[in-house]
Parts: C-alpha cells; structure tokens; sequence
C-alpha cells in the first residue's frame, strides 16, 4: 500500500476510530511508542475527550470546565509528539 493509500485510509477514520488505529500493536510499537511510551497514555486521553466529541458534535452544551480540560488534554498529546520527534 502506498504512503498516499495509508493516508487516505486515515483520513476516512472518524474520532471513535483513532484510538482503536493509535493502539493497534503493531502500529503503536512503530509508529506512537517513542511519543507516548504506553498505549494506555493515550487510550486515557481517548477516554476523557469521548465524552467532549460526543457533546460538541450533538449540539450539547460543553461546559468551561469541560472545554479546559479538552485542551489539557490536547496539550498533553500535543507535547508528547512534540518532545520526542
């Protein structure tokens, strides 16, 4: 499969899906250990912003509270992949 295949095949995942395509064996321990170390790091990240996509995508109310710790949460993988590229 070629490079263009691959990033097709990613771009038609959805939110639900990233997770399961991020933790995959094979795939973690090529491509996401040296960023996150263990998959349960980002499978945590995963399981707090479910919620958050689920509200904003909905049309629910995302309390201040809610939407601070998304972008904690964002930050925290966005420092991940930073740190260690």
């Amino acid at each position: 499969m070629t490079r263009r295949a691959r990033l097709l095949l990613i771009e038609a995942a959805d939110f639900a899906e990233y997770e399961a395509i991020l933790v995959k064996k094979d795939h973690f321990r090529l491509m996401f250990e040296p960023h996150f170390q263990q998959a349960s790091s980002i499978q945590e990240s995963f399981r707090r912003l479910r919620p958050l996509r689920l509200d904003a995508m909905h049309g629910r109310p995302v309390s201040k509270e809610d939407l601070l710790m998304a972008i904690a949460e964002c930050m925290r993988i966005l420092r991940a992949i930073e740190t260690n590229q």
